[in-house]
Parts: C-alpha cells; sequence; structure tokens
C-alpha cells in the first residue's frame, strides 16, 4: 500500500505531459490575421479546473495546450480561416467561428469559448505586393 501511495505521489509530483508531433504548414493559408494570436479559455472537466490556450500563428499552423491539476496535453494541427477548421492529423476537423471579440470552438459536440490575450499581426503576401507596388522608389 505504501508503495502505491508514493507511486501516486510521484505521478502528481511529475505531473503528465503529452504532446503531438509538429504540425506542417499548408501549401496555402488564406489570411490568418483575423485569428492570429494567443487565446485563453478554463473550464472544469472531469478531473477538476482545466486551462486551455491556443496560439494561432501566421503560417496557419497552431498549438493547443490543455493544463489541468495535473497533467499538461498540447496540441499542434493546422487551420483554415475560409473553412472555419482546426484540424488535428488527416481525420480531426473542429469548427471555428469569430462572435465578436471571442473565439468560439465547436470541440466534440460541445461549445467552447475563448477570448484573446495577445494580439499577432501577420504579413500576408498579398499585403506584401501591395506594400511595395505603392511604396516610393
Amino acid at each position: 500500500m505504501r508503495a502505491l501511495v508514493l507511486l501516486l505521489l510521484g505521478v502528481l509530483a511529475a505531473g503528465c505531459v503529452t504532446s503531438s508531433p509538429d504540425a506542417v504548414a499548408p501549401a496555402s493559408c488564406a489570411d490568418p490575421s483575423s485569428v492570429a494570436g494567443t487565446w485563453r479559455d478554463h473550464r472544469m472537466t472531469q478531473v477538476g479546473p482545466g486551462y486551455v490556450t491556443v496560439t494561432f500563428r501566421c503560417d496557419c499552423t497552431f498549438e493547443a495546450t490543455i493544463q489541468g491539476l495535473v497533467m499538461r496535453v498540447k496540441q499542434k494541427g493546422t487551420y483554415d480561416t475560409a473553412a472555419g477548421e482546426l484540424r488535428f492529423g488527416n481525420e480531426t476537423k473542429w469548427p471555428f467561428e469569430l462572435v465578436s471579440d471571442t473565439l468560439v470552438i465547436h470541440e466534440a459536440g460541445e461549445r467552447h469559448e475563448f477570448g484573446r490575450v495577445e494580439t499577432k499581426r501577420c504579413v500576408t503576401s498579398s499585403a506584401r505586393t501591395s506594400s511595395s507596388a505603392t511604396s516610393p522608389r
């Protein structure tokens, strides 16, 4: 019994971390500027409070971190603003939408609302072309 208690304490002290492989940026990327940056949500889970942070990069990849009391899970994937989808691998797709200043992700039949905590400015190829065309020489 004592060995079991020590084992459980060791697991609790170390925490549990799982992670997915890095996501490969898609060949084409619709304008990511509407969602680029970091978004946060907190919720109750089956094992206590959970905090979810999603960071959308300008290359249409993202990283989601779910932090609980004794565990942390990192998921990496791609997103498509035109289709309004987060993609984990080839199989899993979660729809998302912007409602005012709130990011709403429909995750496994549940609706989760995220608030923006950091905005990232992305320079798109069309912005680079138009700025170079209008800049004086």
